[in-house]
């Protein structure tokens, strides 16, 4: 998914609790910091169930670069 970078609104204002920074984009947020946290944890399982599942299928990882290896993040 790449490297993004969550950061919270001091002061939530017309609703926005934050902003996500990635890839020369920025998104503002409404969704409550709990409900990223789970979104989050749910991409982090995926990533986790991918890399198992490549590995007990025998194919090339990346290297101790804990994922896959299809490319490099920033």
């Amino acid at each position: 998914m790449g490297d993004f970078l969550f950061i919270p609104a001091s002061s939530p204002v017309a609703g926005i609790n934050g902003t996500l920074r990635g890839g020369g984009a920025a998104i503002a947020l409404t969704w409550s910091a709990g409900a990223l946290q789970e979104l989050a944890a749910a991409v982090d399982e995926l990533e986790r169930a991918f890399a198992e599942a490549w590995r007990g299928a025998g194919l090339p990882t990346g290297a101790g670069k804990g994922r896959a290896g299809f490319h490099e993040h920033a």
